[in-house]
């Protein structure tokens, strides 16, 4: 029986932003993209588990630029479809969680829209020092949640972050889509 279903955040509840984030910080910095490139990836990593702060990442760049995340996530959308079935899920007592790799600038802009109130739990990664496809990240969730891998869903949008949670006994989705997702959770639970 399905206790809990786990949700990947970005690209699975709401859609990821249309600019990159190099994009805009060339056109607000005097750097090229091949100098920032080069640092934007490893030090966004290390801000999601917490092993930089932001003005840590922001010093490694050479200067804060203000607006930058905002204007990252402007056009993001959260999708209906997914957090209807989230509520459908709930109104069964099923708990639902998110298990989101990600930083604290983003997640504090998600969290001011409002978006994470429909989940019971939210576990983020530079909250909890672990990042997906880490199998501790999937343990520390199950462990917190207080259920079995067998007893979960996990869906995710990278094929890459679902093979551990596999091997723990949780069925997995691969998000290609809203209904996609509403469909095939609603097959397993059913």
């Amino acid at each position: 029986m399905i206790k809990a279903v786990i949700f990947d955040f970005g690209g699975v509840v709401h859609s990821l932003g249309k600019r990159k984030l190099s994009e805009i910080l060339v056109e607000r910095t005097n750097k090229k993209l091949e100098e920032i490139k080069p640092l934007l990836g490893p030090l966004l990593l290390e801000m999601s588990v917490k092993a930089i702060n932001e003005d840590q990442f922001w010093e490694m760049l050479g200067g804060k630029t203000e607006g930058v995340w905002e204007e990252q996530m402007r056009y993001d959308c959260i999708h209906s479809p997914v957090v209807e079935l989230v509520k459908k899920l709930k109104r069964k007592k099923i708990t639902t969680a998110v298990l989101s790799n990600t930083i604290a600038p983003h997640a504090e802009i998600l969290a001011n829209r409002g978006w994470y109130k429909y989940f019971d739990r939210v576990f983020l990664s530079f909250e909890i020092g672990l990042r997906k496809p880490d199998i501790k990240a999937y343990e520390h969730v199950l462990k917190e949640l207080g259920v079995t891998g067998e007893e979960c869903i996990f869906i995710d949008d990278i094929l890459e972050n679902l093979g551990p949670a596999k091997s723990l006994g949780i069925k997995t989705v691969l998000a290609t889509s809203p209904d996609q997702v509403v469909r095939e959770v609603r097959e397993l639970i059913e």
